[in-house]
């Protein structure tokens, strides 16, 4: 029987999960884990991809991953073959060692992608191995305060900062669920929201004007994020670069230390 084609993401970005084989164990040490890592960063190295979370667990893992300049097919072929090889040579055994290489679900959208990342954290905590995410050790989770080459943290600040993320993810009570689309702006309430406050919009060419219109244009970034947009979405809308939108933001923040209140998102369907 063919198999089946994988669904696609607009955004190419997905939640990837490998299971063993017959749920076969693949992670036994912290050797396995280190190993497993080591060889999905020189992969990262060589297809390119972005990677925002991992959680290694016993007898399969979870990633959430973009493509860009592999599809996962590829990815996954390369370094699944090479960590089996690896697994097999080490435990003395022979055969497949996961179960149809990966599966994914495609990411659609912001609220999608902070929700597929809370689940990601606690993952371990639903397994009853801890109390806390930042106490498992081979969670991508312990490394959201620090910079780790391996995790594309900057692909996850663009749509939620790390503090909104945390305190997400430390609420685990399954009947507690909010909706993000509450604090998320859609793109033509943002656009509208611009425009009637500045007739032309902003944009890079206009920031170059006097003080007070960028101070204006400034402002503006600023309300818009705390009413819930992404930085991704800012800078699709007036097309300034997401790396100068993150510094007027981080400016402002500075000033107005005032917090977005993010709500609970709801479960996402799991491998």
């Amino acid at each position: 029987m063919p198999r089946q084609s994988r669904l696609k993401s607009d955004i190419a970005i997905y939640h990837v999960m490998q299971r063993g084989i017959n749920k076969q164990t693949i992670f036994y040490d912290d050797e396995d884990c280190f190993t497993y890592l080591q060889f999905l960063q020189e992969c990262k190295e060589k297809s390119g991809f972005e990677l925002y979370a991992y959680c290694l667990m016993g007898n399969h893992t979870h990633l959430l991953i973009k493509e860009v300049k592999e599809p996962l097919s590829l990815i996954f072929k390369r370094f699944g073959t090479k960590y089996a090889y690896w697994y097999n040579q080490k435990y003395q055994r022979c055969g497949h060692l996961f179960q149809d290489r990966f599966r994914s679900e495609p990411i659609k959208d912001d609220r999608q992608f902070i929700a597929v990342l809370r689940y990601i954290y606690q993952n371990p905590i639903k397994a009853g191995i801890c109390e806390r995410p930042e106490d498992y050790k081979w969670s991508s989770y312990r490394y959201l305060d620090n910079n780790y080459q391996l995790i594309d943290k900057n692909g996850i600040t663009e749509i939620i900062s790390i503090d909104e993320l945390k305190s997400l993810t430390r609420v685990n009570t399954e009947e507690q669920f909010l909706d993000l689309k509450s604090i998320r702006m859609s793109d033509r309430e943002a656009d509208l929201w611009i425009k009637d406050r500045f007739t032309n919009g902003i944009s890079s060419e206009n920031l170059k004007l006097e003080s007070g219109f960028q101070e204006a244009c400034y402002k503006m970034l600023y309300e818009l994020y705390e009413k819930g947009c992404s930085i991704r979405q800012l800078a699709r809308l007036t097309g300034i670069s997401r790396e100068k939108i993150g510094r007027i933001l981080k400016s402002n923040l500075k000033s107005k230390p005032a917090k977005r209140t993010v709500p609970l998102v709801a479960p996402v369907r799991s491998d």
